[in-house]
């Protein structure tokens, strides 16, 4: 029996790995099943074997009866071989179409998803620059406020630091004004004081040359001569003078005594 070439028919492309989270393990081959059957992703269709004629079978038979019998199992067994790697072949490629199609559906679900989270992370990139120009922003305008307050807290200080000098000045000028003011004020007190001891003194001279007058007018209206009467009246004309003097003197000394009450309240 000749032998011929084996071919194989290649049944698609080979696609590359992949990695998905849970796959069913594709079930390995053996060498013998791979012989007589799938190699790779093709599958090898056995090449039938050529038909003798009837008359070597014929012949063959009739040689030995036993031979018959032995020759026809050993035709038979590659047959049976060849079918039972046939369907295994044909249940492995189902199950490997069915795990590829699973295995697609698992790829679009997680490019599904790749693209749900790539979108997601598109929104918060967005966001994280909404925020980050958000902070940046307001970071800007506190540095402002922030250089603001300073300026306006040094313009304060440099401010206040004029008002207490000059309030500190102020203070030493009221204070030497009024020290001026309390020793013109003891002097003009002293003045007074002079001043009204000297019309105490002209009042009490006044007050006795009008005891003076009373008495002679009394020694006067003794008598009724006419000399006696021009006396009176002239006695009486200096004691309306020196009454008028008196009254104004005790004018002035009660206004000297306001005055005076006044200078040492303050």
């Amino acid at each position: 029996m000749s032998q011929v070439k084996k071919k194989t028919r290649p049944l698609g492309l080979i696609r590359g790995k992949l990695h998905p989270e849970k796959l069913t393990p594709i079930p390995s081959l053996k060498v013998e099943q791979l012989k007589n059957g799938v190699q790779g992703s093709a599958i090898i269709i056995p090449t039938p074997l050529p038909e003798q004629g009837k008359g070597s079978n014929h012949q063959t038979k009739e040689e030995s009866p036993n031979s018959d019998n032995h020759s026809s199992g050993i035709s038979r067994s590659p047959k049976i071989t060849e079918d039972i790697s046939h369907e295994k072949c044909e249940q492995e490629i189902k199950e490997g179409l069915k795990r590829e199609k699973d295995l697609k559906d698992q790829l679009k679900q997680l490019q599904r998803q790749l693209n749900e989270a790539k979108r997601a992370l598109t929104m918060k990139e967005e966001e994280s620059r909404m925020l980050h120009l958000q902070l940046t922003e307001q970071e800007k305008e506190m540095s402002s406020r922030l250089a603001q307050e300073k300026s306006l807290h040094e313009s304060t200080q440099y401010k206040l630091k004029e008002t207490q000098e000059d309030l500190e000045q102020t203070q030493e000028q009221h204070g030497i004004i009024i020290e001026k003011q309390r020793e013109e004020m003891n002097q003009q007190i002293m003045k007074l004081e002079s001043l009204l001891s000297e019309k105490d003194a002209i009042i009490a001279d006044r007050d006795q040359k009008l005891v003076k007058l009373k008495a002679h007018m009394a020694e006067a209206l003794k008598g009724n001569s006419w000399e006696r009467q021009q006396q009176l009246e002239e006695l009486t004309k200096e004691m309306l003078r020196i009454q008028e003097e008196c009254d104004i003197l005790r004018m002035k000394v009660k206004t000297l005594n306001k005055t005076k009450q006044v200078i040492k309240s303050h």
